[in-house]
């Protein structure tokens, strides 16, 4: 469910840190009882993380699993038969 902008902000939420060019927030009115809150230029989500920490590890993961299978194409295209 997408969340109101303006409404959003005027609560004033924490800013908890950014990963990968997205802000991640404290839920204004829950605090820490509720997940974070991504705020991109077009999106503010909740997320599924309660942690900042837990935002870098998923992001970390993607990131892994992204060069693996750019290594295995680049190995690929470079085998000849």
């Amino acid at each position: 469910m997408s969340i109101n902008r303006a409404k959003f902000f005027a609560l004033n939420p924490s800013l908890i840190g950014t990963v990968a060019g997205v802000r991640y927030f404290e839920d204004p009115i829950h605090g820490d009882q509720e997940t974070l809150i991504a705020v991109t230029s077009s999106t503010i989500e909740h997320t599924p993380h309660y942690e900042l920490q837990d935002v870098f590890e998923a992001n970390q993961d993607l990131l892994y699993e992204a060069a693996r299978a750019a290594e295995s194409a680049a190995i690929k295209a470079s085998v000849k038969f």
